[in-house]
């Protein structure tokens, strides 16, 4: 069975049998699990702008406060923490190990004994087993998409999923991205998805003190299971309307950790204290000008490819991310350079390079004509017309698709930005009722790219014009893609996967699929005013912005300046 996640766009807002886990969260010479707790320091964190919230903490909920502060991973933690800064790497948490066999149909984990809830109760595998059966029950909360054939407890320690086909590729959704909550208290709330979890018992390293509409606040749970830790006594999460009044808290010292995109950051943050003030983008999916390829011209490959080459997406990222989401750099949509180890061999030096004239010469080998003021003429005899919807208040979108414009307008055709409202945007890209639009695959892709092109070239996700598709938006439909697809997600062993993984880079470099234009970063400012530990480039121990779960490896890291 397909899974697919619930979409992302092109927008700013990221073989294991009996694999040990190595490397818990303090063990990065941070000196984060020193003896003491250090002086009182409340930190203030904001990863999304959200106006007014309700009281709700829900963890299930992508639209809830929990989630959109970026407030999940300090109460509620998954099975195994992953580093989204380094694929492969990845934290025992809750689990200490986990393996696969039976043909990766079976997954066991062995589970941290000495755990308890925030409210004193032990967590055991009952917990676990819960948590898996409640997605299962209600697929409203089930947003990546697990699936499985059951779920046992073996002694208090210990769980065994079983699967109907290989679930490597699940790996990451299950033990992730998954936060697992008490029996003792979700058993008697009804249906999870309006459960509002005002008062959440977790076993992470914080406790909810007040949830108001103008933010989350929270304080060190003293019985959290790894001794001496956290070292940052409180937590704040104030609210914001915007992203102009989330910046200029930052700007004015009221935020030490945003997650925000800050036009010209150099020079708005960085640069009036550079002692203290600090950001980094890394790079988490590639975002894709999708043209609608049910449709004539863009159903032919060769016009893909050739509007493709006429793109400079330097200046595309220029125009409406200011340069912080840099330029998509390899045809293959893989995320360069951190996915540079699974480029297929012969795409390893492969690079986007802008070339109008070869551009023209592809249309006009599939049948297009130039005129002699320069305007490209179909087979048909009709202007080369294109359309590219966007969403108006998206004003970083709408910039980049008037770039894309004046350079599709430069080799002739004739192009046009429209803008939408949100919704309607929305839906004309999920019923197919567009001529090009935006997209972009599931994140994290820099954990497994699996989960990306999957959701962006699965055909059993599109649907016909008309008709909403959850995925592959753009319409390709391709037995080729769907049979390697099919062959990933059933590999065994990291060398099939690789193959299938070759074969899906050499359907996106020949036939065009979707247009990757730059890469979506995980936005990240940090000031070292109160607080150090923070991650850098000789120890990404974590991606340094609040983007999710996983938030709470860098909080752990986290202590006060002496």
């Amino acid at each position: 069975m397909t899974r697919v996640r619930k979409q992302g766009r092109f927008r700013t807002v990221a073989a294991a049998v009996g694999v040990a886990l190595v490397v818990v969260a303090c063990s990065s010479g941070q000196q984060a699990a020193s003896s003491g707790q250090g002086k009182a320091v409340t930190l203030y964190v904001e990863a999304s702008p959200t106006g007014p919230i309700p009281d709700n903490f829900n963890p299930f909920l992508t639209t809830g406060p929990a989630v959109l502060l970026g407030a999940v991973g300090a109460v509620y933690e998954p099975l195994i923490q992953y580093d989204l800064e380094k694929p492969g790497v990845t934290y025992p948490w809750l689990a200490t190990s986990y393996s696969f066999s039976n043909g990766d149909r079976t997954l066991t984990f062995r589970l941290r004994s000495g755990v308890h809830w925030s409210d004193g109760a032990p967590f055991t595998s009952a917990d676990v087993v819960f948590t898996f059966d409640l997605l299962k029950r209600y697929p409203a909360i089930n947003t990546t998409g697990i699936t499985f054939d059951s779920i046992t407890a073996q002694g208090p320690h210990q769980v065994v999923m079983t699967f109907s086909s290989p679930a490597y590729v699940q790996l990451y959704d299950i033990a992730g991205a998954t936060p697992i909550v008490p029996q003792h208290i979700w058993a008697s709330v009804g249906n999870p998805a309006a459960y509002a979890d005002s008062h959440p018992v977790g076993t992470g390293p914080y406790l909810v003190t007040s949830i108001t509409p103008q933010g989350i606040d929270m304080k060190r749970n003293p019985h959290y299971w790894q001794a001496g830790l956290p070292k940052v006594a409180a937590l704040e999460f104030p609210v914001f309307d915007s992203n102009t009044s989330a910046n200029l808290a930052l700007e004015q010292g009221r935020l030490d950790w945003a997650g925000n995109f800050v036009p010209h950051i150099q020079q708005v943050w960085a640069s009036k204290d550079p002692s203290t003030n600090h950001y980094a983008f890394p790079p988490l999916r590639t975002a894709y000008l999708c043209f609608n390829d049910a449709t004539y011209p863009f159903n032919l490959p060769s016009v893909r490819q050739a509007l493709s080459m006429a793109l400079d997406r330097k200046a595309i990222s220029d125009a409406g991310e200011f340069g912080e989401q840099p330029p998509a750099l390899s045809p293959t949509g893989l995320v360069l350079p951190i996915q540079d180890s699974l480029l297929a061999p012969q795409y390893r030096s492969l690079r986007y390079r802008t070339n109008d004239a070869a551009a023209v010469r592809l249309l006009q080998s599939a049948g297009f004509t130039r005129t002699a003021d320069g305007s490209l003429l179909e087979p048909n005899g009709k202007p080369f017309q294109v359309t590219i919807i966007g969403p108006t208040p998206y004003t970083d979108v709408m910039a980049d698709f008037q770039e894309i414009a004046q350079q599709l307008k430069a080799i002739g055709v004739e192009a046009t930005v429209q803008g939408e409202s949100v919704t309607s945007w929305v839906s004309q890209t999920d019923s197919g009722q567009f001529q090009a639009s935006a997209c972009a695959g599931n994140a994290p892709e820099v954990v497994d790219p699996y989960t990306s092109f999957v959701s962006v070239l699965d055909s059993s996700l599109s649907a016909p014009v008309g008709k909403t598709a959850i995925g592959d938006q753009e319409r390709f439909m391709s037995p080729e893609a769907d049979r390697l697809l099919s062959e990933w997600a059933n590999a065994t062993n990291p060398a099939q996967r690789q193959q299938a993984l070759d074969g899906i880079e050499q359907i996106m470099v020949q036939q065009v699929p979707l247009v990757p234009i730059f890469y979506n970063v995980g936005f990240a400012e940090w000031s070292t005013s109160k607080v150090v530990g923070w991650p850098s480039t000789s120890d990404p121990y974590q991606l340094p912005g609040p983007t999710g779960i996983e938030d709470e490896v860098v909080l752990l890291h986290l202590r006060p300046v002496q």
